[in-house]
């Protein structure tokens, strides 16, 4: 009722209210618990039944399912709370199926709950994957590409608000706030690790401790080498 023109329905037998005006609209409804208000450059949308949230505008897109306080941690205004909607409570390792999409121009960033998956990448091209299922770490940038994995290896996806400003491979799984990947690749029943450029690659794996290293000019191949990527670059 604040604005020039407006509109509000109300219905008991499905709770739904709905108001709209030049820029603005806002539905909800009880039957599946949804919500949705957008204008200009904005919408969020924001259901019970999967628990989901999605905000984008020219230049960003967010699709939030089954996180708390999601809009307010990738610094979108808050728009939940500004509308009067009632915050998710969900939490991404706790929903039976959840996921966060983040994208612009240049950044894209993918996490759901079903096998924990998270992917990251820019115009700079670094990426990093980290799946809870066989428990992989994958991160590349322009010239270079690492890969982790294990089987029994368990990863907590928390304190992802830096994860857009990756350009190397120091400290990938410290830097972005999963302090529970303690596996190392030569310390794992079953680990693997890859890094190449345009001149040197190096493949890693435990189970039967291979290494195999190339350049431009020589092949080689290594079994029951350790610290083999360090040795080689």
């Amino acid at each position: 009722m604040v604005c020039s023109l407006s509109c509000v329905t109300v219905c008991n037998a499905l709770c739904r209210v709905t108001v709209w005006y030049a820029v603005c609209r806002v539905t909800v409804w009880n039957a599946v618990c949804r919500v949705t208000v957008w204008y200009a450059v904005c919408r969020v949308t924001v259901w019970n039944a999967v628990c989901r949230v999605t905000v984008w505008n020219a230049v960003c897109r967010v699709s939030l399912y089954g996180m708390q306080s999601v809009v307010s941690l990738y610094g979108m205004q808050s728009v939940v709370s500004q509308y009067g909607m009632q915050p998710v409570t969900c939490h991404c390792m706790e929903c039976s199926l959840s996921c966060v999409t983040v994208w612009n121009a240049v950044c894209r960033v993918t996490v759901w709950n079903a096998i924990c998956h998270v992917t990251v990448w820019n115009a700079a091209c670094p990426v990093i994957t980290v799946w809870n299922a066989v428990c992989r770490v994958s991160v590349w940038h322009a010239v270079c590409r690492v890969t982790v994995w294990n089987a029994i290896c368990r990863v907590s996806l928390y304190g992802m608000q830096s994860v857009v400003s990756l350009y190397g491979m120091l400290s990938v799984v410290s830097q972005y706030g999963m302090q529970s990947v303690t596996c190392h690749c030569m310390e794992c029943s079953v680990s693997c690790v890859t890094v190449w450029n345009s001149v040197c690659r190096v493949t890693v794996w435990n189970p039967i401790c291979r290494d195999t290293v190339c350049n431009a000019v020589c092949p080689v191949s290594l079994y029951g080498m350790q610290s083999v990527v360090s040795l080689y670059g």
